[in-house]
């Protein structure tokens, strides 16, 4: 698989190859065998049950979009997400325009731990927390998580970072936080995200990867009724939406009418996909450490 990846992104670099019908056949019938022995599809999965039941997973060379509105939980999300791909030992990359490398690591402590990020980051544990904390990190020690903090990083770097951690350390699949904090350099910025977009939907083809992206939603969404998301609220979302596989909107009705049924639980809506049908998946949501998980799973 190694050299197959370095042959798919050598050819990327001269405009890749044409393959004829009878490769592309031999190939898909390979991977069905693979499949049968594994059912669920070729997908990395996420171990939110239900969206994995539903869309097989992360898949290589298929580009996610998760959106919410600001404070909702798309890092959180992102993180779980990076977090139980790991623990498959899929090597996996946060590319970081929001928080430092030391903010993230923090996150991934809490949220794995089950200790509250404001406790951990305060230093007001005691001795049973601590322990906690201590366990936990020798089971995340070791983990194929790369952090790369792109402060000032434009999609060009990405890209370059991408490849090179594909070629040596077999990164399978890449989450960017988020996508309106990138180097724009260019006079429209709806083009340009429809830009950045698309050749980071490239770059999850030629490297055979996944890539997720995260994006805000507009305030247009504040001023209906029910507050909840649609394909309409995103950014600039002509350009963003064509050109992912994959469209998905946190929504928790709580921020907005909080009350006994809604509160801790978070809507995960699948607006697009190109593979497989739509739908909403019903999340649990633990503020203390900013963390999803499956509904009755925490």
């Amino acid at each position: 698989m190694f050299s197959e990846t370095n042959r798919i992104l050598d050819n990327a670099t001269v405009g890749g190859s044409s393959l004829s019908i009878s490769d592309l056949l031999s190939r898909e019938m390979e991977l069905l065998v693979e499949r049968l022995k594994n059912p669920g599809g070729d997908g990395y999965k996420t171990g939110l049950v239900e969206y994995d039941l539903i869309t097989g997973g992360l898949h290589p060379t298929d580009e996610v979009i998760i959106a919410a509105r600001p404070s909702v939980g798309k890092t959180a999300l992102a993180c779980r997400m990076l977090l139980n791909l790991a623990k498959q030992n899929i090597p996996t990359v946060m590319f970081s325009y929001e928080m430092s490398n030391q903010q993230l690591m923090q996150r991934l402590l809490s949220m794995e731990s089950g200790v509250s990020l404001t406790n951990l980051r305060s230093g007001r544990l005691n001795e049973a927390e601590y322990k906690q904390v201590s366990a936990t990190s020798k089971v995340v020690d070791g983990l194929p998580i790369y952090v790369y903090n792109t402060s000032s990083s434009g999609v060009s770097e990405i890209i370059t970072e991408t490849k090179k951690l594909i070629r040596t350390k077999g990164v399978k699949s890449i989450f960017v936080d988020y996508l309106q904090l990138m180097d724009y350099r260019v006079e429209h910025a709806t083009q340009d995200l429809g830009g950045i977009v698309r050749r980071l939907k490239n770059l999850a083809i030629d490297g055979d990867i996944n890539v997720t992206l995260l994006s805000q939603l507009n305030r247009m969404v504040e001023m209906r009724g029910d507050k909840i998301p649609i394909l309409s609220d995103l950014r600039q979302s002509g350009n963003i939406e064509e050109h992912a596989d994959t469209v998905l909107m946190l929504f928790r009705e709580e921020m907005y009418a909080p009350n006994d049924n809604n509160r801790g639980k978070a809507d995960l809506l699948i607006r697009k996909n190109r593979n497989g049908p739509i739908g909403k998946i019903r999340l649990q949501w633990n503020p203390a450490c900013t963390n999803y998980d499956n509904v009755n799973i925490l």
